[in-house]
């Protein structure tokens, strides 16, 4: 019975939807009088500001003869000041509108004249137009044509193209996407002259309406995972679009995992790489990070500068990556569960060490590591709020200060600071930031474990943990994949095997 009445909620919402989308898509058709267009213009952007409209008329004729209406600071007034506006104010197109000449006439002077001039279409519906017009083109109204000009006059300010902020590398290229989706997709093309590399895009975002591009090579996607991806875009109904961060909360396949199960990368290296392998790539305007999906666990440890460095440092590396994760999560309590329940593991004198260094310690060993690991996370989060000379200096002199501020003062053990200190340089290690986040997520999670159960805790939490990514997928896709079953690509994940071997 639940589940009848919740599939039934279920098509009531969808049809809703779909009424919904009907009503915004159903088509108006311009009227033939221009003010007639521009009063239901300035109505929809109820007489904005940044509304520019110029009309034009014939000298021998009453009244206006056509208008031109663009956003101002969204368009290129060069374009519009020095090519459209003198090819529309010409007599002999304008003189078509006297009499009783026929509209068409004008309208194929136009076409002859003034379309040749740059990217342009005709379009039948005042939507249709409107969109245009609020993504930076320019719009030309003519008097008695039950049609408008959409004229490519895009033109504001974009950043230029520089060197990776958050994936920075030794050797490699060393340029990153921007927040504008046409240079994206030209870098992408520029790393790649592949005519089976294709981009389909889309709209999506009731209010913002957002422009996306889903970029995959066509002979070697795999077709289940673009179709499964596909269909949860073209299945969304959200207002809000501004970044590629909430497109990945939307699709994503467990909302509730800790675990990150779609990639973003800012080097466009990067994204032809896994497009060529097979994945797909998302990108957002207005985002300079370009989702890579599926993403299993194995993508997460692997960085760009492995396939540019000699092979047996980039598995060294790739090594270093695996045994970071297992101390960023696992160290603090591991220290935990040996120093609560199972002291007899460590060496005589190591054991009578750490007891001296903790004999005027107030606190039990959990708490010093939850205390400490709050410390950290706060000298992390304003280092990266604060301008980034004053980030550094905060987070260096910050930790070394309240550290040994709080050793001398007898609240925190030496020892419990050297574990933290490693736990977050560990953390460093990992190249991608949001697997970074998971481990210090779930750090809190298995401390909480080792503290009731000591050893037995700590290995009840990494089943479950293990179990989890084992049932875990990534647009459809085992989240193990690469790791098991074992295959060609789980040779891969354990060293970069060097490119004579693979042939890739």
């Amino acid at each position: 019975m639940f589940r009848l009445l919740k599939h039934m909620a279920k098509q009531l919402v969808k049809n809703k939807n779909n009424s919904q989308s009907s009503e915004t898509k159903e088509k108006l058709v311009p009227f033939p009088a221009v003010r007639k267009n521009l009063t239901w213009f300035k109505q929809v952007l109820n007489d904005s500001d940044d509304l520019i409209i110029r009309e034009f008329s014939n000298a021998d004729l009453a009244g206006i003869e056509g208008a031109l209406l663009y956003l101002e600071g969204m368009v290129n007034n060069d374009i519009v000041n020095n090519v459209l506006l003198p090819a529309l104010l010409r007599d002999d197109i304008l003189i078509h509108s006297l009499g009783e000449t026929e509209p068409a006439i004008r309208k194929d002077q136009i076409d002859k004249e003034i379309v040749p001039v740059g990217g342009s279409k005709l379009v039948d519906d005042l939507h249709a137009a409107l969109l245009s017009l609020m993504s930076g083109d320019t719009l030309v109204l003519l008097e008695g044509i039950c049609q408008i000009y959409v004229f490519e006059t895009k033109g504001w300010k974009e950043r230029e193209t520089a060197e990776p902020q958050s994936e920075r590398i030794v050797r490699g290229p060393q340029i990153a996407f921007v927040e504008k989706l046409t240079i994206n997709m030209a870098l992408i093309r520029r790393r790649s002259r592949n005519p089976e590399i294709t981009f389909r895009k889309m709209n999506i975002g009731n209010e913002s309406k957002t422009d996306i591009a889903v970029v995959y090579h066509r002979k070697k996607v795999r077709q289940q995972v673009l179709n499964e991806l596909l269909h949860r875009i073209n299945s969304l109904n959200i207002n809000n679009l501004q970044d590629s961060g909430m497109l990945e909360d939307y699709i994503k396949d467990n909302p509730l995992s800790f675990f990150p199960q779609l990639q973003y990368t800012e080097r466009p290296d990067k994204v032809v790489a896994s497009v060529i392998e097979g994945r797909v790539g998302i990108i957002v305007d207005g985002s300079p990070m370009v989702l890579l999906a599926p993403a299993p666990l194995a993508v997460f440890f692997q960085s760009a500068e492995d396939y540019y460095e000699n092979w047996q440092f980039g598995t060294i590396i790739r090594w270093t990556r695996f045994l970071a994760a297992f101390i960023s999560t696992s160290l603090p309590a591991l220290y935990i569960a040996i120093i609560s329940y199972h002291p007899e593991l460590l060496p005589m004198r190591l054991a009578f060490s750490i007891g001296a260094t903790r004999l005027t310690v107030p606190f039990p060993a959990f708490v010093e590591a939850l205390l400490m690991e709050s410390i950290l996370e706060l000298l992390q989060e304003a280092s990266i709020r604060l301008p980034q000379p004053v980030g550094q200096t905060i987070g260096i002199v910050g930790g070394l200060v309240i550290g040994q501020a709080a050793v001398q003062a007898g609240i925190i053990s030496p020892i419990m600071v050297i574990i933290i200190s490693i736990t977050a340089i560990s953390s460093f290690v990992l190249p991608a930031y949001n697997f970074n986040l998971a481990t210090r997520l779930i750090r809190v999670p298995f401390i909480l474990s080792a503290v009731f159960l000591g050893f037995y805790g700590l290995v009840l939490a990494w089943l479950t943990t293990l179990a989890h990514l084992c049932q875990l997928k990534t647009m459809g896709a085992s989240y193990m994949e690469g790791i098991t079953p074992f295959s060609k690509k789980s040779l891969d994940t354990l060293i970069r095997t060097p490119k004579r071997l693979t042939g890739k």
